[in-house]
């Protein structure tokens, strides 16, 4: 049976209309630099894609080296998107895709663990459940594996015209996306929590009971971009401002 979270997401449906032009060059960027910061870490690795949308990015973890790609969405529309994106790579074995509800119970239940857990555009719901999302995600990687999140900024300005502020090709986009997501949540069908770098930091930061979590290098500003090691010792990163 879905959960109360899983019935409230109504947003998704709508988006998942348009998602396939979601793939506007500030979000192939963000990809971009997510790949260059993992680097060697992704190849032959084990990717547990969260919110896998139409399995864009999925795609690409599998071209970049990604052993297995286990793409996951909530939305039945999202997840026939995504099987029929990724059809040659479930054929060959290197990707499969489920539909399910990516929180800390879907990790409870997962009973395999991942290199890597990416999570684009994918932690809307309240601050307490992303917490446990997060921690739970940590619990399901393999000794110094990663989780890595990419997450909308909180700032509209930042989000949809960047710095300095002009028209951008993934404006209209970015501000229709926003504006259906905090309709949706202002009506009670939907959650949609974005957050200011500093507080995706500290979110993450409470996951991770305070350390492993760095600033992925990034030139485009639509997007916070950051990794959490699964490691015991606490890792050297930069916090964000």
């Amino acid at each position: 049976m879905a959960s109360l979270a899983h019935r409230r997401q109504w947003a998704w449906y709508v988006s998942a209309l348009g998602y396939r032009w979601s793939d506007t060059s500030v979000a192939r960027s963000a990809d971009a630099d997510v790949f260059r910061f993992l680097d060697e870490r992704l190849l032959g690795a084990r990717v547990l894609d969260c919110g896998c949308g139409p399995g864009i990015s999925s795609e690409r973890l599998v071209a970049r080296g990604a052993s297995y790609v286990l793409a996951v969405d909530a939305n039945p529309s999202m997840v026939r998107q995504a099987r029929a994106h990724l059809r040659h790579r479930i054929a060959a074995g290197s990707a499969d895709v489920e539909r399910g509800f990516v929180d800390a119970a879907f990790f409870g239940a997962l009973g395999r663990t991942f290199d890597l857990v990416f999570f684009k555009r994918s932690l809307y719901a309240r601050r307490a459940a992303t917490v446990s999302a997060v921690r739970a995600a940590l619990a399901a990687v393999e000794p110094h594996g990663m989780v890595v999140v990419v997450h909308p900024v909180r700032s509209l300005l930042q989000y949809a015209f960047g710095t300095p502020a002009r028209l951008r090709p993934h404006t209209a986009f970015h501000i229709l996306n926003r504006a259906i997501s905090l309709v949706a949540a202002r009506l009670g069908i939907s959650e949609y929590r974005a957050y200011s770098k500093g507080e995706l930091w500290r979110l993450l930061s409470e996951a991770a009971d305070d350390g492993s979590v760095q600033e992925v290098p990034t030139t485009q500003q639509a997007y916070a971009i950051m990794a959490i090691t699964a490691c015991d010792q606490v890792c050297s990163g930069r916090r964000a401002s």
